[in-house]
């Protein structure tokens, strides 16, 4: 007998139940194994802060960390090693080359004294003959002064006598005006005398005239004495000096004979400063040069210990997980995660960190700036913190 309405009815409920609960139990399962096998992964979630004014590559790796300082260390004590002989050839360099500045500089100076004594010694000429002349001057400004003005006062005297006399005898007395000279005046009354007044004794005005003459000759003669006298005292007084001017000559040349003298010492010594501070530049040139062979030794060390390259973000995150399955009975693993930051001139900036994690763990990272260290720091640790980030 087929199942009546009730039982079909009864029927359907129990295969909806059965299906709900074996769906139930099929969903169950699917979350307890996507759970084992997706929420329980070996994960490492990272970020890198790289430090100021540099950028970060596109990868962080690990790397087998104990070898790489190591490496890195060796690196740094053979650039140490190369540069003892080189620093010692520099500081003998540099000890040579103050050498022959030190011996230039003192024959510089020694030339700069002499050269002030020379200086002195024509300053002493300049004085001497300044005094001389002074001297000189000083006479005829005094008594050859008084001598030019007692010949102006005696021609101008005589001149006026001449005139004088002349008008009073009606003479006609018509000298060349063009002249002052008592010659001239002399020789118009001379001609005066030809047409004379009755009453003019013609024989006793040339008498007259030939006295006025004589006096007036004889007055020049004095003079002409005196101004001798004044021109011998004058020659004197120029002389004088010569000695002391000649003593300061001999003195001068004798001083510029010794800085033609230190001048030639310092020929081969400006020369041989010249050589010194080329060799200098050389060997600091070389001990220059050395940084940038290490510096690509030692850049090329990490690359050299990768074990593991993981992608990096613009953003400096990154994840990794280990898909390398664990031993039986093994509970954690140790690794070291390298870093690197590139400064705008090509400097670069390292961060090693040591970590552990455990099978199925998940742990964070972060890497500041302040865990990164210069290049320049591990190659050259002696210098100052200072110059290490130079």
């Amino acid at each position: 007998m087929p199942p009546n309405r009730a039982e079909r009815a009864r029927k359907k409920r129990v295969l909806s139940v059965g299906a709900f609960y074996a769906l139930f139990a099929a969903t169950i399962a699917a979350l307890v194994f996507g759970s084992y096998h997706f929420g329980r992964d070996t994960r490492v979630e990272g970020q890198v802060i790289p430090p100021p004014g540099t950028s970060l590559n596109n990868e962080v790796w690990l790397v087998s960390g104990g070898d790489l300082w190591s490496e890195a260390g060796g690196v740094a004590d053979d650039l140490a090693r190369e540069r003892i002989p080189l620093m010692q050839e520099i500081q003998e360099r540099q000890d040579h080359v103050q050498r022959a500045q030190a011996d230039i500089a003192s024959r510089e100076e020694r030339i700069r004294l002499i050269q002030e004594q020379i200086q002195a010694s024509k300053d002493k000429i300049a004085a001497t003959v300044k005094e001389s002349r002074d001297a000189t001057q000083k006479i005829w400004d005094g008594e050859g002064a008084r001598i030019d003005e007692e010949y102006a006062s005696q021609i101008s005297q005589l001149q006026k006598t001449i005139t004088d006399r002349a008008k009073s005898l009606n003479l006609k007395f018509q000298p060349d005006n063009t002249y002052q000279s008592p010659e001239v005046w002399a020789n118009a009354y001379r001609l005066a005398l030809y047409e004379v007044p009755a009453s003019v004794d013609s024989v006793k005005e040339h008498q007259w005239l030939g006295d006025q003459m004589k006096q007036w000759r004889d007055f020049l003669k004095t003079l002409d004495d005196r101004k001798e006298q004044l021109r011998e005292k004058a020659a004197q007084l120029k002389l004088a000096p010569a000695p002391q001017i000649a003593d300061l000559n001999a003195k001068i040349e004798e001083l510029q004979q010794r800085i033609d003298s230190t001048t030639a010492e310092e020929a081969p010594l400006k020369t041989e400063l010249q050589q010194a501070q080329t060799d200098l530049a050389a060997a600091q040139a070389s001990e220059a040069n050395l940084d940038d062979k290490y510096y690509k030794e030692l850049y090329d060390r990490p690359a050299a210990n990768v074990t593991k390259r993981i992608s990096l973000k613009t953003n400096g995150r990154f994840t990794w997980v280990n898909d390398d399955p664990f031993a039986v009975g093994e509970k954690e693993r140790h690794y070291w995660i390298f870093a690197r930051a590139t400064r705008a001139d090509g400097r670069q900036y390292w961060a090693l960190y040591p970590f552990s994690i455990g099978q199925n763990n998940l742990i964070e990272m972060y890497v500041e700036p302040t865990g990164f260290v210069s290049t320049k720091a591990i190659l050259r640790p002696n210098l100052s913190p200072e110059e290490q980030e130079q």
